[in-house]
């Protein structure tokens, strides 16, 4: 989407985004959506730019005769326009960034739907698509708005609406909405819930929409031309609680980012599950770096702030989340950095939502395929099998368990590669060292350094292991007894 913004429009929901756009609209009206009011001359298109956050950028709007304004967005992407001396219909293009991400967004408005607010995000850059036959972008350049009525865009608008009607109906949404005009209530329930789960993507090459539902991978696609009905969404018992919980769920995220370790140990312990699991840690030992935090006398508050979530996927029970907080850093720039994590949230048998954690791979061996343009540590251009030791598993459990680790496959000795630990980097990266670097047994094909070992793929074993050559590694006691084994393959590629 960086590369294309124009190409597609993401919309990623999410609750805290439209918090801050959010007007003090609600998503129940009391009436059904209204007809055509008397055509009297538009005086002022206002609203909010968003895509699951507020966009940060720039609005403009342009008339039938071609006159263009453009303004900043202000605070909540909120905008207004004098529009008293332009001529309807009009086009609203919102540029600018939400979720550090690049948007391109539009919205159309006519004399016969009358002043007030206007919605500007993916939904409604969807509606003016379908109700023109070709992207809005192309649409706004064009400047030959004569084929855009209120007709045109209310007939697609109930269209896309009978879509997505089972999400909104899960999450307490009547049929009456209004999606281009109603304001969003500020809160996570309602649409703001629906904005979480729904992503809307369009491509200009290929004339097409998709839109999926993020908690089941259901999609909808058809063309931007398509007239025929296309079916709306499914939603199981399961989609449909978190779609109703979804002010709960953005509570908890919120809570476990945001609550200090050294202030708030407990009530940061509290949102975790009892299951809880980040990366090779269980609750006990996040209670114990509570503990730890709170005793340490230079340790300082977290001051993290959640700045914006994203639901991936639910699965198990277990819902995919993306968060990205801002911390500070202690470093000499004093400055709050930013750190994306993709975080599990799960109920408890008492039925609360809580931190299931990241659960990562805590495997002894980490095996990717990687790619060395440097010539200091291979032959230039070389592609390799990079072995590491995943130091994540050793300081999860207890040090003392573990003498010696022995790495057998494709490439390497045939007796194995054996890596044994080295008290002075006690829990570091480099606590345990492979022997055959040690001594400075270094070949042609492999190559590395104390805790990482890599093998060129032009290897002879290496390549007859074929495409996913197996690894085994193994660990043993101080008294000489096998503790565990594990065969490994590759997890992925990587660029150096």
């Amino acid at each position: 989407m960086k590369n294309n913004v124009r190409a597609y429009a993401f919309l990623c929901a999410s609750a805290l985004a439209l918090t801050a756009c959010g007007g003090g609209g609600s998503d129940t009206p009391s009436t059904n959506k209204p007809s055509a009011p008397p055509a009297t001359p538009l005086k002022t298109v206002s609203g909010v730019a968003a895509a699951s956050y507020p966009l940060v950028g720039k609005i403009s709007i342009r008339d039938s005769a071609g006159k263009v304004k453009t303004q900043a967005l202000q605070a909540g992407g909120s905008f207004s326009f004098d529009v008293s001396e332009m001529k309807s219909p009009f086009m609203l293009r919102a540029s600018g960034e939400a979720t550090d991400e690049p948007f391109v967004l539009h919205a159309a408005a006519t004399n016969a739907d009358g002043d007030g607010h206007y919605n500007v995000n993916p939904i409604t850059d969807l509606i003016v698509a379908k109700a023109v036959g070709q992207t809005a972008a192309g649409y706004f350049d064009g400047g030959n708005y004569s084929n855009l009525t209120h007709e045109s865009l209310t007939k697609q608008e109930t269209a896309i609406q009978a879509r997505i009607q089972p999400l909104l109906s899960a999450a307490g949404v009547p049929e009456s909405v209004d999606l281009r005009r109603q304001a969003v209530a500020k809160d996570e329930s309602g649409i703001n819930a629906v904005l979480h789960v729904l992503e809307v993507k369009i491509d200009e090459v290929k004339h097409e929409v998709v839109l999926m539902n993020r908690l089941n991978g259901q999609k909808l696609i058809e063309l931007l031309s398509q007239t025929t009905e296309v079916e709306g969404f499914k939603v199981d018992t399961d989609s449909a609680e978190v779609l109703r919980e979804m002010p709960s769920i953005a509570t908890i995220v919120k809570q476990h980012v945001e609550l200090d370790y050294k202030t708030q140990g407990e009530q940061k312990l509290a949102t975790l599950h009892p299951d809880f699991l980040d990366r090779g840690g269980n609750k006990d030992g996040y209670a114990k770096y509570i503990e730890f935090r709170r005793n340490f006398p230079n340790a300082e508050s977290d001051n993290d702030k959640l700045r914006y979530f994203q639901v991936k996927s639910f699965q198990d029970k277990a819902l995919a989340i993306t968060f990205t907080k801002a911390s500070y850093s202690q470093n000499m720039s004093g400055n709050f950095v930013n750190q994306t994590l993709n975080y599990l949230f799960k109920k408890d048998a008492n039925n609360n939502w809580l931190a299931f954690g990241g659960r990562p791979d805590v495997g002894i061996l980490q095996v990717k395929e990687k790619k060395q343009s440097s010539e200091y540590s291979c032959y230039k251009d070389c592609d390799f099998i990079s072995l590491d030791l995943n130091q994540n598993y050793f300081i999860s459990k207890n040090h003392d368990k573990y003498v010696k680790v022995v790495i057998y496959g494709p490439g390497l000795p045939k007796e194995g590669l054996v890596a044994q630990r080295n008290p002075r980097f006690y829990g570091f990266v480099k606590e345990w060292e492979f022997d055959s670097f040690k001594k400075n047994k270094y070949s042609s094909l492999l190559f590395g350094s104390e805790s990482e070992v890599h093998i060129l793929r032009s290897n002879p074993e290496l390549q007859l292991a074929g495409r996913w050559p197996i690894y085994k590694a193994e660990t043993f006691t101080p008294g000489g007894a096998l503790y565990a084994t594990e065969l490994k393959t590759l997890q992925h590629f990587e660029d150096d």
